[in-house]
């Protein structure tokens, strides 16, 4: 049997099912490469209805779809991994949020020892310098925080116990 008498046996046996799952391929292979393509929230929400969708209908079809079927739960297994490996720093802030909860009030509110004096000269020495690391194309990240800072953040740090200068912090 040669190559166009096996292709042609292959297109007999071609039903209305196997168009419908080599679609529904094309579809879920454009939709996660427009994904990686333009990762946004909004689109990565739209995107993750549309493959609910599409794994309902696969489940619903899944005697008349075995290959889609199976290929389906590859994708919500990978889905699945792929999620916390891409949000893993939202997922670890979210729950050092809620190992270190407080009020919310008190993450708005701060009971200063300091002078209006102090904190101007504090911020006007923060804006000189990051205008000097900005000058030299420097990036930097400045945190400030009042008095709630988890224990793991002040361990891997050193304690300077200084005041606020555009030199120490360039």
């Amino acid at each position: 049997m040669n190559f166009f008498e096996k292709t042609a046996e292959v297109l007999k046996s071609f039903n209305g099912w196997d168009a419908v799952e080599i679609i529904a391929f094309a579809l879920i292979f454009y939709g996660v490469f427009a994904f990686l393509k333009n990762a946004n929230a909004l689109r990565a929400l739209k995107y993750i209805i549309i493959f609910i969708a599409v794994l309902l209908f696969v489940l619903y079809f899944s005697d008349e779809m075995p290959a889609l079927y199976i290929a389906a739960k590859i994708f919500v297994w990978a889905g699945i991994v792929v999620f916390f490996l891409a949000f893993f720093p939202e997922i670890r802030r979210s729950m050092l949020k809620l190992i270190t909860a407080k009020k919310t009030v008190s993450h708005f509110t701060v009971d200063s020892k300091i002078s209006d004096e102090e904190l101007y000269n504090g911020i006007n020495e923060i804006i000189k310098s990051t205008q000097s690391l900005s000058k030299s194309n420097t990036g930097a990240l400045i945190v400030l925080v009042a008095n709630a800072v988890p224990s793991h953040i002040i361990e891997s740090g050193v304690k300077l116990n200084s005041a606020i200068s555009a030199a120490l912090l360039d």
